[in-house]
């Protein structure tokens, strides 16, 4: 199915925008953007197995919906710390 084919090939830059934020110390940037890509990752991939029933391995979906649970969990506490410095302390 070309649209999910697409998007799982987009998943390079947006994997690499999270990257780059996490390198730019723009942290609660980096949740949001780590939370949306999982949740679009699990949905597309829930809809590839269960509705498109497309040949896909059920266990990598359980493990991506897991790690999205540790994202989910994970922001609360991130989101309240606060902002790395930008510039390094002589």
């Amino acid at each position: 199915m070309l649209p999910l084919e697409v998007f799982w090939t987009s998943l390079v830059g947006l994997d690499a925008a999270v990257v780059g934020l996490l390198l730019a110390n723009r942290r609660r940037a980096d949740l949001l953007d780590a939370l949306v890509v999982m949740v679009v990752d699990v949905a597309a991939n829930a809809y590839a197995l269960f509705l498109a029933r497309m040949p896909f391995q059920a266990d990598r979906l359980v493990l991506q919906a897991l790690f999205l649970g540790y994202v989910l969990g994970s922001i609360p506490f991130l989101w309240r710390a606060p902002e790395p410095s930008s510039r390094r302390r002589r």
